[in-house]
């Protein structure tokens, strides 16, 4: 079986943010950018077999980030918590003011997540 590669995600977010100005895609571009770091956050615990409870959730996911020592996994929690804030608004709000530049935004913390992610040696416990 291969596992989803959730950067896909990504690039249709930077594909979205970049070309698009209407409401609908903008919302999407948030949306995919959150779930391109938070599916390949969630896979990266996975390996570390950190608890399938926690790899559910994703508020716990980004603290179990935020609440590690290495300073790294900490900006990969506090963004990717700020990324879920941003996703659940473009996703559930009625009105989201600066659609364009937070688009863009996501799409750049991202980048950043993924980035740290693929060179983060952290310790589960």
């Amino acid at each position: 079986m291969t596992t989803y590669n959730w950067d896909d995600y990504l690039t249709l977010a930077r594909s979205l943010a970049a070309r698009s100005r209407d409401d609908a895609s903008l919302r999407s571009a948030i949306s995919r950018a959150y779930y391109a770091v938070y599916g390949t956050a969630r896979q990266f615990l996975r390996r570390k077999q950190v608890s399938a409870e926690l790899v559910g959730q994703h508020k716990q996911l980004w603290n179990w980030f935020e609440n590690r020592s290495d300073f790294r996994a900490r900006q990969i929690g506090v963004t990717g918590n700020r990324l879920r804030i941003r996703r659940n608004k473009a996703d559930y709000d009625d009105v989201v003011l600066g659609l364009g530049p937070t688009a863009r935004l996501s799409v750049q913390e991202g980048n950043a997540i993924l980035s740290a992610l693929k060179s983060l040696n952290v310790k589960t416990t």
